[in-house]
């Protein structure tokens, strides 16, 4: 079992909704596909959070976001984010499915009224983007991730 806390909460959004985990928190899981790890939307702003995950032998990453911009701004917000999730998966070499919220908008707090982009991305260990959800519109992506290599013996 794999729990993570988000470490960046974002004072002004998120920091009251829940307590914030640490960097040293940070741990992958074996599962029958292969060692996954989690992070959770600003925490990969800190590159060094989504690559402890691939320095403990992870060769996916699956990170939650919720990136949200004003309405004016929303397409350069969803290409924003396909291009995070590209970022992290070249400077990681991981696998990373990065989802992100589709279809709402902020309820609260300094980005009240900020619509989320949608853009749900899957990169590869290159950072080549090789699947993307549509923009604002909920989703369905499948898309059959190469399993990892065997284990060095």
């Amino acid at each position: 079992m794999l729990k993570h806390r988000k470490i960046n909460t974002l004072p002004d959004l998120t920091a009251h909704l829940y307590d914030a985990g640490t960097a040293q928190d940070i741990n992958v899981v074996d599962t029958e596909f292969g060692r996954v790890g989690v992070t959770i939307c600003a925490d990969n702003f800190d590159i060094d959070h989504p690559q402890k995950v691939a320095d403990l032998g992870a060769w996916l990453l699956i990170t939650p976001h919720g990136f949200a911009e004003k309405q004016s701004d929303l397409l350069d917000n969803g290409v924003s984010f396909i291009n995070h999730i590209k970022k992290v998966a070249k400077k990681t070499k991981l696998w990373v499915v990065g989802t992100n919220t589709g279809l709402s908008t902020v309820a609260g707090g300094k980005w009240k009224g900020y619509r989320h982009s949608g853009c749900s991305t899957i990169a590869d260990p290159a950072g080549k983007a090789a699947a993307i959800g549509r923009f604002i519109e909920p989703d369905l992506v499948i898309f059959d991730i190469p399993a990892p290599p065997p284990p060095p013996e």
